[in-house]
């Protein structure tokens, strides 16, 4: 897509990514859910963070699922969702999953997004907390996610 904006933009054309016009879909840091991660999750949040930039970083996936400073499962080809999913079958619950953009991803053509199939995948995996990147995270449908996210104890933050 990259080499296809090049190409137009030659002739005059701009591609600009949507997301400045979708601001109201993009979380800004903070806790989105009644729930607050522990201060165990948030251990397992700093640590997917970094494992998720560094599978970004070698441009293989953006969402890792973790738990006590534990990789269980990284995104590939498969999506967050099974990604998700992959996980619960590893753990007994408590999987903290992290979403983060690609260092090298382009805002214009492909933006980080999660909505009620991630938090239906969540609950399949008796996961506790989804952190996602503010400011950079599309979250659809996301009043009913969080409700949905709190009836099941599941903390949401955007970090």
């Amino acid at each position: 897509m990259r080499d296809v904006a090049k190409q137009v933009e030659k002739i005059g054309l701009t591609f600009i990514s949507p997301a400045g016009y979708l601001s109201d879909f993009i979380p800004q840091k903070g806790t989105l859910t009644e729930r607050e991660p522990t201060a165990k999750e948030w251990e397992d949040i700093e640590f997917g963070k970094k494992m998720a930039i560094e599978i970004g970083r070698l441009d293989i996936g953006q969402t890792v699922a973790v738990k006590n400073k534990a990789v269980l499962a990284v995104e590939t080809v498969e999506g967050t969702d099974d990604t998700i999913k992959r996980a619960g079958r590893f753990s007994r619950g408590g999987v903290v999953a992290v979403k983060m953009i690609k260092p090298n991803q382009d805002p214009r053509f492909d933006i980080p997004a999660v909505g009620i199939r991630t938090i239906n995948s969540l609950i399949e995996a008796k996961a506790s907390v989804l952190a996602i990147e503010a400011g950079k995270t599309f979250f659809i449908n996301r009043e009913e996610s969080v409700s949905k996210a709190d009836e099941n104890h599941i903390s949401i933050v955007a970090i």
